[in-house]
C-alpha cells in the first residue's frame, strides 16, 4: 500500500470534492470498494443500508460503490430488493477518453459524459476501466466511513487505503481481514 498516495486530504480539499460531485455538506456517505466477486458481501452491506435509512429517515445518506458492474452481484436488483432509491445507490465510473470520475446510481453502462460529446465513454470502474491511486483516495477521502465485508481472501488493500485516508472504517474479521480488525487495529467489526 503506497502511503504517498493514500493520505487524508485536507477539509476544505475534502468539501470541494464533494461539491464538485454535487453531494450537499450534511450528506452521509458510506463508500466501499473492491471488485464485484461473489465473495464480497455486497447484497448483505445493500440491506444493512436499508436498515440504516429506515432507522434514520432524517438523515441523507448514501453508499457508493468502486467496482466494474460488468462482473459479480446486480448491485440495482439487490438495491431495489431492499427498498433502496437506487439515487442513494451509487457506483464509481469513468470517463475512457476523459479519465474523470463521475458518481451516478446503479444500473446502466455506457453513460454519456455530460462535459465532452463523446456519447458512452462512462463505464464502472474495475478491472477493465483502471483509476489512479489517486482518483482511488479521493474516492476515499468522499466518505464518511468505509465498509468491507467479505467471506474469504488473501490481503485485502481497500481496508488499508481506507485506513490511510483517516476514514473511519468497518469490517467482518474473516479470512485475510482477522489481521486488520479490532478496536486496538483502527477498525470496527461488524458481525
Amino acid at each position: 500500500v503506497n502511503e504517498k498516495t493514500f493520505y487524508r486530504l485536507p477539509e476544505y480539499k475534502r468539501q470541494e470534492l464533494r461539491e464538485k460531485h454535487g453531494f450537499d455538506k450534511d450528506t452521509f456517505i458510506i463508500t466501499t470498494g473492491s471488485r464485484n466477486q461473489l465473495r464480497k458481501l455486497f447484497p448483505q452491506q445493500l440491506e444493512g443500508f436499508s436498515i440504516f435509512k429506515k432507522e434514520n429517515p432524517t438523515i441523507k445518506a448514501k453508499i457508493i460503490f468502486w467496482c466494474s458492474q460488468s462482473e459479480g452481484w446486480n448491485l440495482k436488483k439487490h438495491a431495489e430488493e431492499y427498498g433502496l432509491d437506487v439515487n442513494d445507490v451509487l457506483i464509481a465510473y469513468r470517463c475512457r477518453v476523459t479519465g474523470e470520475i463521475f458518481y451516478r446510481p446503479v444500473g446502466r453502462e455506457d453513460q454519456d459524459n455530460p462535459n465532452i460529446q463523446q456519447k458512452g465513454s462512462l463505464k464502472s470502474v474495475g478491472m477493465d476501466n483502471f483509476a489512479t491511486e489517486d482518483k482511488i483516495n479521493e474516492f476515499l477521502n468522499l466518505g464518511d466511513v468505509f465498509i468491507l465485508c467479505i467471506t474469504s481472501g488473501g490481503f485485502e488493500l481497500w481496508l488499508s487505503q481506507a485506513k490511510l485516508t483517516e476514514c473511519p472504517t468497518i469490517a467482518n474479521a474473516y479470512s485475510c481481514f482477522e489481521e486488520q480488525v479490532g478496536l486496538e487495529k483502527g477498525c470496527l467489526e461488524i458481525d
